[in-house]
């Protein structure tokens, strides 16, 4: 009969690490190759700040095991889905709230006998009188 050695390592650490190594690595290139080009960024990140949920589950995975990052799943998905809603509601006000000061701008310009202001191309709106501000700001980049 063979005395098993302490440095063996049994099946089932072999399989755990292996499996480890390769979803960390599937999350590693989904982050690579995958979600700059997705064109939005994780909401939870976005309105908490921290990891986003693909970076939450590699470091799950590499502490924890798959088993605990796929219990913790539901969860984060949860959270973050919340987090987009907040966001989406966000998103409304702001831009209720730019359309109404866009008209504001308008009866400005219209009052004052410019017409209408002219837009250039990158949303600007021209100067008449130093009473026609930038229609840019800059928390337009906040939800993209």
């Amino acid at each position: 009969m063979q005395r098993k050695n302490s440095e063996e390592t049994s099946v089932p650490d072999i399989f755990n690490t292996v499996s480890r190594t390769l979803v960390i690595n599937l999350i590693r290139d989904y982050q690579k190759f995958l979600s700059p080009h997705k064109g939005f960024s994780c909401a939870y990140r976005v309105l908490h700040g921290g990891e986003s949920c693909s970076q939450y589950f590699k470091r799950v995975v590499g502490e924890d095991g798959i088993l605990i990052a796929i219990s913790s799943a539901k969860n984060r998905f949860r959270e973050c889905r919340e987090a987009n809603e907040n966001l989406k509601l966000r998103r409304k006000k702001y831009k209720s709230q730019r359309n109404y000061y866009a008209s504001q701008i308008d009866l400005a310009a219209i009052q004052a006998g410019g017409g209408k202001p002219r837009e250039d191309q990158a949303g600007n709106f021209e100067k008449k009188n130093n009473k026609i501000e930038n229609g840019c700001d800059s928390c337009d980049c906040c939800f993209y």
